[in-house]
Parts: C-alpha cells; structure tokens; sequence
C-alpha cells in the first residue's frame, strides 16, 4: 500500500476547522489538526504540504514542499486558499513526475481529487497565476519539484503451516500408552509394534 499523504484541503464549518483532506495516492484520507501533528513529530508517515510551525502549529511547507497555500473547503463546491486573498478555486498540487512518449509530465492532484499529467509549459503557466500551490516552484526559469517518498508496505508474512493429512490419526510421541493405529500395513503384521 503506497502512504504519502499528500495534504489537499482544509476541512472548515464556517470559520471552525474540522480537518484535513489528504491523498496517499491511491485514496482520499481525512485526519485532525492533532493526528497530522503526531504523524510529523514520529517522523513515520510523510505528510507533504504542512509542516510544524515554531509554536507547533499547522503552517504551510513553503521549504519542504514549496507550499504557497492550501485550499479551504467551506462548504459544498465552495473552496478559497488559506493564506491569500486570491479568487482561485481550484488549485493543484504537484507530487512527481513521470515520462510518457519520452517527454516529462507533471503529475498533479486538484483540490477537487482530479488526477491530471501536466506539460512544462502548464507548469510555469500554473505556478505564474498561483493555481499550482505545492510541489513545484520556478528557480532561476527552471521548474524545481519537490522530492516526495513512496513507501510500499508489503504484507507481513506468516508461516505456512504444512498440511494435515486427515486419513493419518494422530499420535502423540510423548504418550508412552499410545496405541498403533491399525492400518493396512499394521492388520498384516508389517508395521506393528
């Protein structure tokens, strides 16, 4: 299972927050203020987009993960950005690239989960208007894209237990009352004790 939790959206009722809307790649996941803060601080799951500010709280990644802002989800179709003042509604976050017809593609995710392979040119296009709000940047005319950690859980192993068979009765080789089973071989006096 692919885990990287790519913060998408703040969760509001009204001007009260009542989570944060991630992706892991596969999946939208929700988590509180409170889980996305432990899951930073134990270091094991990835969050990309927030980081702990010097007070401890939620702030966007602007080192990390070059996050501008993260869009609010107010109510039903009605999104804005958190740390502006601009009349986006839409916005998308980068999170890797990928070669497709030998030419590199962006891979991003809007804050309405739609999945999209963007060109260059969208790219700086993008990141010039401020709908692109994490995952890439612009440095010196050149897009710079932030490095994101796929980690693949395999599934713990059990041990294989071998078959029994159910023709064959069990004996126990502590029991030192324990009786042979008749069988074919014992009936005719070739294996019996």
């Amino acid at each position: 299972m692919c885990k990287m939790n790519v913060v998408v959206n703040r969760v509001m009722l009204g001007n009260r927050e009542l989570g944060w809307e991630t992706w892991n790649g596969k999946n939208i996941e929700e988590y509180t203020s409170k889980q996305l803060q432990d899951m930073i601080r134990g270091g094991k799951d990835k969050v990309y987009g927030l980081c702990l500010g010097k007070d401890g709280e939620l702030e966007a990644d602007a080192e990390g993960f070059f996050t501008t802002s993260v869009m609010e989800h107010r109510h039903i179709g009605n999104y804005r950005p958190m740390d502006s003042e601009s009349l986006v509604n839409m916005a998308y976050i980068c999170y890797g690239t990928d070669k497709v017809e030998g030419k590199t593609v962006y891979k991003c995710i809007s804050n309405k989960f739609e999945q999209v392979n963007l060109t260059d040119e969208q790219i700086k296009a993008y990141l010039t208007l401020g709908v692109l709000t994490g995952g890439a940047r612009l440095k010196d005319g050149r897009i710079e894209v932030a490095k994101v950690e796929v980690v693949v859980k395999k599934p713990e192993e059990k041990p294989v237990e071998p078959a029994k068979d159910v023709n064959k009765p069990e004996v126990k080789k502590d029991d030192k009352n324990a009786v042979t089973p008749v069988t074919k071989d014992t009936a005719k006096g070739k294996g019996g004790k």
